[in-house]
């Protein structure tokens, strides 16, 4: 009789075991991930004057349950230059990438896009600027 009770204690005890860690492993594998929600994607500057510079800011809000980190926003085009903080943005909080185009020596139709790389799942997400630049008169 003995021996059954401590089996019986023992299985119960194994059963506990098991369950509690399979519950830490189910958090652990739950939390942690951010996703980016950008409001637009795509920003169209609209028709302007060769040599102007447009700038424009990307919003984001970090809709995920884990810190979400910018790790690089790269531009097509050197004429194009993204800013971004590298801190750590907290579940439900907002951030930005602000863009600016130079349309110097950029007549014509124009779209450059940015490759943000982040901590999220998928890891890059690629923005667009574009517009119509008008050429300087000549002289």
């Amino acid at each position: 009789m003995k021996r059954k009770k401590w089996f019986s204690i023992t299985g119960l005890f194994f059963v506990i075991l098991l369950t509690a860690c399979d519950n830490n492993a189910q958090q652990k594998t739950n939390t942690g991930q951010p996703i980016i929600n950008f409001v637009t994607k795509e920003f169209d500057f609209g028709i302007i004057n060769e040599g102007e510079k447009v700038q424009y800011k990307f919003k984001f809000v970090n809709s995920g349950n884990g810190d979400l980190v910018i790790r690089s926003a790269e531009a097509s085009c050197g004429c194009t230059v993204p800013k971004f903080s590298d801190k750590p943005i907290r579940p439900g909080e907002e951030g930005e990438i602000e863009v600016e185009f130079n349309s110097e020596g950029k007549p014509g139709a124009a779209a450059k896009t940015i490759t943000v790389r982040s901590n999220t799942n998928p890891e890059v997400t690629t923005l667009t600027i574009k517009g119509e630049v008008i050429p300087k008169a000549k002289k």
